[in-house]
């Protein structure tokens, strides 16, 4: 499993962990439009190193479970 496919898998699991809309998930990350998640989500693009970054303080701020799904995609 290449990284950018295990990123995708990784984004979808934390917005459900996180309980987020798409919108609000996006909105962590200062992004306007609810289609770059969606690019992320489906591996089209990789996020950027900053969102990365910000994905990992997402799932230190998450539940157990979130702590686990990080060492499987990061």
């Amino acid at each position: 499993m290449n990284f950018e496919f295990r990123l995708a898998v990784l984004v979808r699991a934390l917005r459900q962990e996180l309980n987020l809309s798409k919108e609000s998930f996006a909105t962590e990350f200062g992004i306007t439009s609810q289609q770059l998640i969606n690019w992320w989500k489906n591996g089209y693009v990789t996020p950027s190193l900053l969102a990365i970054l910000r994905i990992r303080s997402l799932i230190n701020k998450s539940s157990e479970r979130g702590q686990i799904i990080q060492p499987t995609y990061l």
